[in-house]
């Protein structure tokens, strides 16, 4: 008589396990966490540069001055979360160049645990590079300021509460975009492509058609593009309906696309 190994249920926090152990063993993750932390870094040095610039203007330029210095420290984190977007996208895509992605289908027949299990780590990677960016931003322009005899809190040189939730909140809507449009859109190069023309390159065709006649909907498209928001985000405007209510808009119908196609109706149901 043969004794039979008893089925164990996997669980969303099982394959999160896993996927942390496959997020921590490979270097990229960290190649793209360390070039995000140096973005923050140099932007913030260059606002902060910019901003004793415009103040050894004269008096009438003080407000302009002490702004840019409190703006400084998160100079670079739009960046950063596009960064995070970037990981977000490695990790799916990079299973997916090599067909690993049918080894974790094996190993994980629900793919809908496998998607939000990655989601989950990979939100909470973003988070610590987004408040390490913020942070390290932060401290250069204290360190900065005080090379000329002027010694600043953190706070007030950005790193208050506003702007870590705003960082936070940044960092995870493009992850959430990032990821479900990794899981959506085919092949590999596609979703980079449409990741980046929908972060990047729209804002920046919108921007140079706004004013020009016949071109009235740049606006409405900067509207409603989620990188436009970002920034908002980032700089503690975490308060702003439309600077929430858009990103949001875009993270969940990305994340509700991506569950249906990782999942789709005739998979589920499917013991596991």
């Amino acid at each position: 008589m043969t004794r039979t190994t008893p089925l164990v249920r996997q669980r969303v926090r099982d394959v999160a396990r896993a996927e942390l152990i496959r997020l921590t063993s490979t270097y990229r993750p960290y190649g793209f966490a360390i070039a995000a932390v140096a973005v923050a870094a140099v932007m913030s040095t260059v606002a902060v540069l910019l901003a004793a610039a415009v103040t050894a203007l004269g008096a009438d330029y003080q407000m302009e001055g002490e702004s840019l210095v409190r703006g400084a420290s998160s100079a670079g984190l739009p960046t950063v979360a596009l960064i995070c977007g970037v990981i977000a996208m490695d990790i799916s895509l990079s299973d997916r160049a090599c067909g690993a992605d049918n080894l974790t289908a094996l190993n994980v027949p629900k793919r809908r645990r496998t998607f939000f299990a990655r989601l989950l780590v990979v939100g909470g990677f973003s988070i610590a590079v987004g408040v390490v960016a913020l942070s390290v931003g932060a401290i250069f322009v204290a360190g900065i300021a005080s090379t000329t005899g002027e010694e600043r809190a953190l706070s007030s040189v950005g790193l208050d509460l506003s702007r870590v939730i705003g960082s936070i909140g940044a960092c995870l809507l493009v992850v959430c975009i990032a990821h479900g449009l990794a899981h959506v859109l085919p092949g590999v190069m596609l979703p980079y492509a449409v990741f980046f023309v929908v972060m990047s390159v729209l804002p920046v065709l919108a921007r140079a058609l706004r004013g020009h006649e016949g071109f009235g909907v740049a606006d409405l498209v900067l509207t409603l593009t989620p990188s436009e928001h970002i920034g908002t985000l980032t700089a503690g405007g975490v308060l702003g309906v439309v600077a929430v209510a858009v990103p949001c808009a875009w993270a969940a119908a990305c994340l509700v696309a991506g569950v249906l196609r990782a999942d789709p109706p005739a998979t589920r149901g499917v013991a596991t």
